[in-house]
C-alpha cells in the first residue's frame, strides 16, 4: 500500500545525500486518483510520486481538509493548523520584559528627553534621550570565556520617528552596564541622539551562551 504524505514539492528531480552516498530522487505525476474525504482531491502542481511515496502541496491539502495553511515570514516557518501554544513576543514597550530562557531578561524601565548638548560632538541631534534598562542574568556564561557574566547594551541599532538611524550620544551616565554574573541583575542607562524628535524603535540582539543569536525590538514611546 502506498503511503500518502503531504508535502512541498521542490522539482521534479530531487537530489539528497546520507552519509557520503548520494542519491537521486525522480517525482513523476500520480498516476491514480485521490480522494479527501470521499471527493476527488486536485491541485496545481498535482500530486507526486517520489520513491513509491505520494506527496500532495501543502497549502491545496490543507484547503481540501479546511485546515488553515499559512507562511510565518517574522520566524521564517510554515504553520499548519491553529497553534495552541502562546505566540513568541519579539516587540516590547517600556516596562515589558523580554526573556531569553535561561540566559537573560531585559526591561527598559524610562525613557526621557534632555536638553543636554555636548558641545565637544561633531553631532547635531535633533532630540536627546536617556534610557534606563535593568537587564538580569539568568543563567549565561561566555562561551569563550572571555567575559566574567552577562554585558548587555542596546544603543547599536536606533530608528527613529522618520525611520532614520539614530546613534549613541556621549553623555555622563550615572550606571554603566557592567558584567553581572548568574542569578544577579544590573540596572544601567544609556544616551542616544536621532535626527527626528518622537516616538523610536531599539533593535538589540545577542549571541546567547550556546553561541545563538537571540533578537528583540523595543518599541518606545518619550516620556
Amino acid at each position: 500500500m502506498k503511503k500518502f504524505i503531504g508535502g512541498f514539492l521542490a522539482g521534479a528531480i530531487l537530489f539528497g545525500t546520507a552519509g557520503a552516498l548520494a542519491a537521486t530522487y525522480v517525482a513523476t505525476p500520480a498516476g491514480f486518483p485521490v480522494l479527501v474525504n470521499g471527493s476527488e482531491f486536485t491541485s496545481d502542481p498535482p500530486a507526486m510520486v517520489i520513491n513509491d511515496r505520494t506527496y500532495l502541496p501543502l497549502r491545496a491539502m490543507g484547503d481540501a481538509l479546511g485546515v488553515p495553511v499559512t507562511w510565518n515570514a517574522e520566524l521564517n516557518r510554515a504553520e499548519v493548523g491553529t497553534s495552541s501554544l502562546p505566540q513568541e513576543k519579539t516587540t516590547f514597550s517600556v516596562g515589558e520584559t523580554w526573556t531569553v530562557d535561561g540566559q537573560w531578561s531585559l526591561t527598559i524601565d524610562s525613557v526621557t528627553a534632555t536638553e543636554y548638548r555636548n558641545q565637544f560632538s561633531d553631532k547635531n541631534p535633533a532630540a536627546v534621550y536617556f534610557i534606563s534598562y535593568t537587564y538580569k542574568n539568568l543563567g549565561y556564561e561566555d562561551q569563550f570565556g572571555i567575559l566574567d557574566g552577562l554585558f548587555l547594551t542596546i544603543d547599536d541599532t536606533v530608528v527613529d520617528s522618520a525611520g532614520v538611524m539614530g546613534y549613541s550620544y556621549p553623555a555622563l551616565v550615572t550606571n554603566q552596564p557592567k558584567e553581572t554574573p548568574v542569578g544577579a541583575a544590573c540596572k544601567a542607562e544609556t544616551c542616544i541622539g536621532v535626527d527626528n524628535a518622537g516616538n523610536f524603535m531599539l533593535m538589540v540582539s545577542k549571541y546567547d551562551g550556546t553561541g545563538t543569536k537571540q533578537s528583540a525590538a523595543f518599541s518606545l514611546e518619550v516620556q
